[in-house]
């Protein structure tokens, strides 16, 4: 599956599937069409990350987010941190080079350095939030699991869904996740993360009124990633979207990583 812009964001037009969605019977045929929800080439984005512990304290953090398909790659994700002062300069590079081949470089400005992220590091937090490395790649769509089989259809809110079910690949933190995808606009309304066992650890959603249709396909606006061990919750908002700006090679380079995080 090639790489979507913030789940969800999750290149093509979405019309033409949406129109023949009823017709999918395949995994194939459904990630072909969650596919047409993606912007052709590139796009820019600012986004608020709202955390909430415990305790119901709740922390913020805005980033600026440019990505674009590179020749010869899936494609590049630019994360830039402009606040909090704490942590603005602090940077994640992703390079989804292939289906199994996924690079992640980290600059921390205290640090003054860039490092790599290690394979099994990626379930560290990620600045501040209660998303790991992997859960932000999943969020974003750019991650393809080889083992995907299709359950049951049914319906979510109203909405015919179908269902994906998956055996992740080694390496993630998790064993398995269940997916429901709306059949008329090709979202994934609800993503379940099974550690072990029968209850999910985490669970991904889409804020149903905030989703909104644009020239490329459905935009979803707001996404909510909630911690069931924890008890924790983080909450991803779209603030500004623009698929038309043009985003360089140069831009999302791992040399130009610490000029960026600046």
């Amino acid at each position: 599956m090639r790489n979507r812009l913030l789940i969800i964001t999750t290149a093509g037009s979405c019309l033409l599937f949406a129109n023949a969605s009823a017709l999918a019977r395949t995994v194939d045929e459904i990630k072909q069409c969650i596919e047409g929800n993606v912007p052709d080439l590139s796009a820019t984005q600012t986004i608020l990350m709202r955390t909430v512990d415990r305790a119901g304290e709740a922390s913020e953090t805005r980033s600026r987010i440019l990505w674009k398909r590179s020749e010869g790659e899936n494609g590049r994700l630019l994360l830039r941190v402009i606040d909090p002062p704490t942590r603005r300069g602090a940077a994640l590079l992703i390079i989804q080079r292939s289906k199994d081949e996924v690079e992640f470089y980290l600059h921390l400005p205290e640090l003054r350095k860039t490092r790599r992220v290690a394979r099994q590091s990626i379930q560290g937090s990620m600045f501040g939030t209660d998303l790991s490395y992997e859960d932000f790649q999943r969020v974003q769509q750019m991650a393809e699991d080889s083992r995907v089989e299709l359950g049951a259809e049914g319906e979510l809110d109203g909405r015919k869904v179908y269902t994906l079910k998956a055996t992740l690949d080694e390496g993630s933190t998790y064993q398995r996740s269940v997916t429901l995808v709306d059949q008329e606009r090709c979202l994934p309304l609800r993503s379940e993360f099974y550690e072990s066992g029968e209850k999910p650890r985490k669970v991904i959603t889409l804020k149903e009124d905030r989703i909104t249709k644009e020239s490329f396909g459905w935009l979803p606006r707001e996404i909510r990633i909630e911690d069931l061990e924890e008890g924790t919750h983080t909450e991803i908002i779209v603030e500004e979207f623009d698929a038309a700006s043009e985003v360089l090679d140069a831009d999302l380079s791992v040399a130009q990583l610490e000029t960026a995080g600046r």
